[in-house]
């Protein structure tokens, strides 16, 4: 599908689900999808084939659909586009749908980025101090580069707050220059 298609699919699938109340469940059921086929070859290749029938892959999604508690209609949409065979953009689907979801929300999406992994307690304390930040519930995907040597990057929205030990010793390098 072209960028165009997915949003477009997107918008289709969030307008049923949330007229239902299942924007959440929708978007949620979406992302573990995405998910399990990242993670497992056999079913994003069963999934993705040209030579397997769109009925057998409806198949798999009938199946999987219980266990990652999908609503009736992004199953049957997802019916819909393996018939155009077109389910290898189930990631940006998700993500598309989980955007809009998260609008309708009052929620902003936020990429953190540190050297090490962060722990739950951490991640919880890092969320509530860029939603005081932002004034706006805030969504946070952690990353990890070891690249950051040392403290914090969130992008939230179009905004990027650095808190990296590299950007601080940059800060003070400039005040340093300022006073000479």
């Amino acid at each position: 599908m072209t960028p165009r298609d997915v949003a477009r699919a997107a918008r289709a699938i969030f307008d049923i689900v949330t007229a239902r109340g299942e924007g959440e469940r929708a978007a949620a059921s979406l992302e573990a999808l995405a998910s399990l086929t990242d993670s497992h070859e056999e079913l994003r290749r069963a999934l993705h084939s040209p030579f397997i029938p769109a009925t057998a892959k409806q198949g798999i999604l009938d199946a999987l659909a219980g266990p990652l508690d999908m609503p009736d209609a992004v199953r049957r949409s997802l019916h819909l586009i393996a018939e155009h065979g077109a389910l290898n953009d189930l990631p940006r689907l998700a993500a598309h749908v989980r955007q809009l979801v998260n609008r309708q929300a009052g929620v902003v999406d936020a990429t953190v980025t540190t050297a090490v992994p962060l722990s739950p307690a951490q991640l919880e304390a890092l969320q509530a101090r860029l939603s005081e930040a932002t004034g706006k519930r805030v969504s946070v995907k952690a990353t990890v580069n070891p690249d950051v040597l040392g403290g914090v990057v969130a992008r939230v929205g179009g905004v990027v707050y650095d808190g990296t030990l590299a950007r601080q010793l940059a800060r003070l390098h400039e005040q340093l220059v300022q006073r000479s």
